[in-house]
């Protein structure tokens, strides 16, 4: 029976007698190396996609205009101009967007009054949203991208993802709905935009 460090590490290259008599594998340098190398890639994949794969597969880049754009919103457009917006691309298949919405919904209710809108942009038809937004209501402005044109313009083909759009219309922040906090919505609402 293989030795849980031989199945990790591969075949030994030389055995031998340890001075208890115990019998040590030995394993080459080399392929040892290869093994711990690969195993650290795999931690670093593993952290780097909890915090930020989604960036990765998202075309958004910070400092760009948002492209044009119009929207169908369930209910009332709200005024955008002259505001910051926070634009969570979301699904209703999507279980970590399910999580952000009540975040969400508390930053709306929050940072209101300073100039904050929030919307939520679903890809989805309107008969496949509504039905989701009876159960869970977003605290916010729900809207359906359906051309779907600013998917498009910006690259969104990642979910849960979120950008925020300085008072100018210009992209300054982008990532998970969950990584956003309050102090980079406050330094947001702080600057005029250029």
């Amino acid at each position: 029976m293989r030795s849980r460090w031989a199945r990790i590490f591969g075949r030994p290259q030389v055995s031998r007698l340890s001075p208890s008599g115990r019998r040590d594998i030995v394993y080459s340098l080399s392929t040892m190396l290869k093994k711990l190398l690969t195993l650290v890639v795999l931690f670093s994949v593993a952290a780097f996609a909890r915090a930020g794969i989604v960036d990765f597969f998202n075309g958004v880049t910070v400092g760009k205009q948002l492209p044009e754009h119009k929207f169908s919103f369930v209910g009332e457009a709200p005024e955008t101009k002259g505001k910051v917006v926070l634009l969570d691309f979301w699904a209703t298949w999507c279980e970590p967007c399910r999580k952000s919405i009540p975040k969400l919904g508390e930053f709306q209710k929050k940072f209101e009054s300073k100039g904050l809108v929030v919307i939520g942009l679903s890809q989805e038809p309107m008969e496949n949203i509504l039905p989701y937004l009876e159960k869970l209501p977003m605290q916010y402005f729900p809207a359906v991208d359906l051309e779907p044109k600013i998917h498009k313009a910006l690259g969104i083909n990642g979910l849960p993802y979120a950008i925020l759009v300085d008072r100018s219309g210009k992209i300054i922040w982008r990532g998970q709905p969950e990584a956003l906090t309050e102090k980079v919505l406050e330094a947001a609402l702080a600057s005029p935009g250029d």
